[in-house]
């Protein structure tokens, strides 16, 4: 039993990284602003852009 829940663990460790990848990809290829999706229509541009850079989003995905 022991040696059945090591393996659904250790199997899992790939499958939560694919997935975490997938979703940072995905975020990234997606059109529309994350920053807007989150602050919202009206939120002012020096509010989106603080958001951008805190979050990283003004930097290119492969640096």
């Amino acid at each position: 039993m022991i040696a059945y829940t090591l393996r659904q663990l250790l199997s899992a460790v790939p499958t939560l990284f694919g997935v975490v990848t997938l979703v940072f990809i995905l975020v990234r290829i997606v059109p529309g602003d994350p920053a807007i999706a989150v602050l919202g229509d009206n939120a002012s541009e020096q509010a989106l852009q603080a958001f951008r850079e805190r979050m990283g989003l003004n930097e290119p995905l492969l640096a």
